[in-house]
């Protein structure tokens, strides 16, 4: 139940920076075209391109929060399982080989 749950959060997850871009670009695109309709100018690829680097903002925004609360969910499992993140075997086993090889 508890991996359908997390399941279920990546997708929102996707979900949300999918519509975050779209909404971005498409609105920004819109206002383009609307300004360019009454006022004769032309200023539709300032606004997509405004909006291309909106979305991408949201969605590193988005991203930024995924990482913060998955390392707060990872240090919260260290802490319970009392575990350092420096307790790795990948050292010692490194480190076993090399005084193997050592004459």
């Amino acid at each position: 139940m508890k991996n359908k749950l997390k399941v279920v959060e990546a997708l929102s997850m996707v979900v949300q920076i999918g519509l975050n871009m779209l909404v971005s670009i498409f609105l920004c695109l819109a206002v383009g075209l609307y300004i360019d309709k009454h006022f004769g100018t032309s200023l539709t690829i300032f606004f997509l391109v405004f909006g291309i680097i909106s979305g991408y903002c949201g969605a590193y925004s988005t991203f930024k929060t995924l990482i913060e609360r998955s390392t707060k969910d990872a240090d919260a499992l260290y802490a319970e399982l009392d575990i350092s993140e420096d307790d790795g075997f990948e050292d010692d086993e490194a480190e076993a080989v090399g005084d193997e090889q050592r004459p």
